[in-house]
């Protein structure tokens, strides 16, 4: 399996100082806007547990372009209905940038509903 991801961020954070005394304020505001393509290469899947309706889906990229590498993974634990499936998931997604950009990294659940007809 192979894609491209898209990444886009912008932020616009402000700073506000002042003085009890009216006498001092100050504002300071940053600004970043970073776009990156990479190209990514994976595998997905499913380890199907026999005579049951469970199974545990598996997702894993890695790429590389406009960030220094970026990687995503996926592994549940999911279950098969008649109308479709039920699948609860960790994920995570990360991109490593050069030496002078933020490293990203995004963990967490995920719940998933998919439905066949």
């Amino acid at each position: 399996m192979a894609g491209f991801r898209y990444f886009a961020m912008d932020s616009d954070p402000t700073l506000k100082l002042r003085g009890t005394d009216g006498l001092f304020s100050r504002e300071q505001k940053v600004s970043m806007d970073q776009k990156e393509w990479d190209g990514i290469v994976g595998v997905r899947g499913q380890v199907l547990f026999t005579e049951t309706h469970w199974f545990i889906p598996y997702y894993l990229d890695v790429g590389t372009g406009g960030s220094k590498w970026t990687w995503q993974a996926l592994l549940g634990l999911g279950y098969r209905l008649d109308w479709g499936e039920v699948t609860l998931a960790v994920r995570s997604l990360s991109y490593d940038f050069d030496k002078d950009d933020a490293d990203i990294r995004f963990t967490g659940p995920a719940l998933g509903v998919g439905f066949s007809w």
